[in-house]
């Protein structure tokens, strides 16, 4: 098995990523100046250069002009707003992402999407990734737990496919703490003597997003989608 079972699909998706704006918009409205400033395991960004990049992304999508922008331009372009002030065009560009994404019909979802190499949903899905992995840096930051639900599973969903694509393997990862049950996935076609490794899935997407030592379970540097 090389994926999640019963992954997000379509209006699960567009409901998710809806959610995941409100919750990052609710988590830093509120935030005083100090936490508004705090460092993040993000090298060289604060709280608030991860609300601008979030927001910006937002607002370039919703614009139509994808990702014309890095992290850093988007971030850099919107660091000296307040929370309350920045929250304002967040929500707008949320809501014109998830008008989208709910006028897609089912057949939609598999054309040609605007990340180059993948479809509608799998973009969305990489937009979802993008969204729980800052707001877990920013609840990080500020001393709260990991929030965990249906975008842990997106989140995965994304960085399987990506270390699939990387060449990532062999190897057998056994995630737990994502659904119901254990969820085994392959990589590389591993053979009868490649050991299963068991990990918590939110401890395997800090390794594998380059935000706590994959030697901590096992890996190497090759587990970290964003390795150079």
């Amino acid at each position: 098995m090389n994926q999640l079972r019963n992954p997000p699909r379509g209006a699960r998706i567009a409901e998710g990523v809806s959610r995941a704006y409100a919750d990052f918009a609710a988590l830093v409205e509120g935030l005083t100046p100090e936490q508004w400033r705090r460092p993040t395991r993000c090298s060289g960004w604060e709280v608030r250069d991860i609300a601008g990049h979030v927001t910006g992304l937002a607002k370039d999508i919703a614009d139509g002009f994808g990702a014309t922008r890095t992290g850093d331009q988007q971030a850099a372009a919107l660091r000296d707003r307040e929370p309350a002030e920045l929250v304002k065009p967040l929500r707008r560009a949320a809501w014109a992402i998830v008008d989208l994404l709910n006028g897609l019909e089912e057949a939609s979802w598999h054309k040609p999407g605007p990340l180059p190499g993948l479809d509608r949903e799998q973009s969305a899905i990489r937009l979802w990734h993008d969204l729980f992995i800052h707001t877990d840096d920013v609840r990080n930051a500020l001393g709260l737990p990991s929030d965990r639900g249906p975008g842990l599973g997106a989140s995965l969903d994304d960085v399987l496919r990506r270390l699939h694509e990387s060449g990532f393997g062999p190897a057998r990862v056994v995630l737990t703490g994502v659904g119901e049950e254990p969820q085994e996935v392959e990589f590389g076609s591993p053979g009868p003597d490649v050991p299963a490794v068991t990990v918590d899935a939110m401890d395997f997407l800090m390794v594998s997003t380059g935000r706590a030592d994959p030697a901590s379970l096992g890996f190497g540097p090759e587990v970290n989608i964003y390795r150079e």
